[in-house]
């Protein structure tokens, strides 16, 4: 029987220092990499592989819907995407198929979301061959 593999996360979004930030709490439980701007999302979503790919919606050269759109239409990919912000539309394009995940705004908008409920959501939305990272003591 083959064992799971560790889910693949890319995060998307060009504010520092909470991307990298972010991307450090998710490694404890993914494969992350992250991207600060929609050429390197393009880049790394064909590199990288990922099983899920988390947008933050206020990029400042292309929102995240704007990327989402590119990414399922241009590169015609079907891996879950949540899109992510403090602000988000409550009706979206009807062209596009993400999972909504907002967040309460932060005084300091560099500050890190909340990791816990964000990997809760990646979790209802990994592909069933694929899972957390082993634990380690």
């Amino acid at each position: 029987m083959n064992a799971a593999t560790p889910a693949r996360v890319l995060f998307i979004d060009d504010a520092t220092p909470r991307r990298p930030l972010m991307c450090k709490l998710l490694q404890t439980h993914y494969e992350v990499m992250e991207a600060a701007e929609y050429r390197q999302a393009i880049e790394k979503v064909t590199i990288f592989a990922p099983d899920i790919i988390v947008i933050s919606q206020n990029l400042s050269v292309l929102s995240g819907v704007a990327l989402t759109r590119k990414l399922q239409t241009e590169l015609k990919l079907a891996q879950p995407i949540i899109l992510m912000g403090e602000t988000l539309s409550n009706v979206l394009p009807a062209d596009i198929n993400v999972t909504r995940l907002l967040f309460p705004p932060r005084p300091e908008g560099n500050d890190p979301w909340d990791v816990k409920t964000l990997e809760e959501r990646i979790e209802q939305l990994l592909p069933a061959d694929k899972q957390r990272k082993a634990e380690t003591a």
